[in-house]
């Protein structure tokens, strides 16, 4: 059982491009229940912020890093074992809210997924998933909700997926991510998925404005790796951050800052976002992101922090945004290897 992550609003802005006065706080509320059985982007794609981890060789700067020549995953690691698959079909279902306090509460996907014989909610690494409906204030039903859909999918047939969606921005902590909470270190994992977002994102966040929608995760306070959506009112683009903004106590930190306006926000259609992670604290933590095949950043670094802390939470789908946001999710797989 992971320990309480409170501390909502008390640290400085961290956030998405550094422009937002709010820190993403998950875990405001009781736990859920654990089951106890691009180059940097490619293209003209910039970073910044390259702080030292501790036991990092010298890194100069921007200057290649180790990894960084070879296409990101396309050196698939041997026997590479699918951990769960499912597209919301046949069995699965939302249970009811639960938990609830005044800051939100908790929901299940639930049910054995007719297709791929995986079963809800997610029981990996000493945890599970769960998702955090985490308000801030107000009434719930207001201000989250989530539902499982029939839509056309991303080969043009009908399918199901999760929708998920913040319909106010009630309080800066206002979220609704599909979170993996785990007690055991993951080692390598990646995880593939299906995302459509609003075809009217840009106009929707404004400018200025930031969403989280891939897979990101955070270590038991010392460690972060996120990539967000940038808004500038008309156009979108790609930043991601490796820092210490993990709702912990030690110091905040960026140690690795990444844009990429190269590769395109697909929005108003479905993309597939890949997300690969490799944990390292001898310069050899590695982490990509693809869509739609595209490599989006690609960047070795230490990803291990101060404290050594283990992966404690995984996020696997998250509008989490400065206004009001949706997304669908489909054909979500996690992979312990880039298969």
């Amino acid at each position: 059982m992971r320990r309480l992550l409170v501390a909502l609003m008390a640290l400085a802005a961290l956030g998405c491009s550094g422009s937002i006065a709010g820190v993403r706080e998950d875990g405001g509320g009781p736990a859920p229940p654990v089951d106890a059985a691009a180059s940097e982007g490619g293209g003209d794609a910039s970073s910044s912020g390259d702080a030292a981890l501790p036991g990092d060789a010298a890194l100069p700067g921007d200057a290649a890093l180790p990894g960084d020549a070879a296409p990101a995953g396309d050196a698939a690691p041997p026997g590479a074992t699918l951990l769960f698959k499912s597209g919301f079909e046949g069995g699965v279902s939302l249970g009811a809210p639960y938990g609830l306090g005044s800051w939100g509460g908790w929901q299940d996907v639930v049910g054995t997924d007719s297709e791929t014989g995986f079963t809800w909610p997610i029981a990996l690494w000493g945890g599970q998933s769960s998702l955090q409906l985490l308000t801030g204030g107000g009434t719930l039903s207001e201000i989250i909700q989530n539902e499982i859909v029939t839509v056309t999918g991303h080969g043009g047939t009908a399918t199901r997926a999760l929708h998920q969606m913040v319909l106010q921005k009630f309080d800066g902590v206002t979220q609704d991510p599909l979170v993996l909470t785990i007690s055991q270190e993951p080692g390598d994992f990646y995880i593939s998925e299906w995302l459509l977002l609003p075809g009217d994102l840009a106009s929707q966040l404004g400018a200025g404005g930031w969403v989280t929608a891939v897979p990101e995760w955070k270590s038991d306070g010392d460690f972060r790796i996120v990539t967000c959506i940038l808004s500038d009112g008309a156009t979108l683009s790609w930043e991601q951050k490796w820092d210490t903004n993990a709702n912990g106590d030690v110091p905040l930190v960026e140690y690795w800052h990444g844009y990429n306006s190269d590769v395109p926000v697909p929005v108003g259609e479905w993309f597939r976002a890949e997300f690969f992670t490799h944990r390292g604290g001898d310069g050899d933590g590695r982490a990509w992101l693809k869509v739609n095949g595209q490599v989006v950043f690609d960047h070795t670094q230490n990803n291990i922090g101060i404290n050594g802390a283990n992966i404690n939470r995984i996020f696997l789908s998250s509008p989490y945004a400065n206004a009001p946001v949706d997304l669908h999710v489909d054909d979500l797989e996690i992979w312990d290897g880039a298969p």
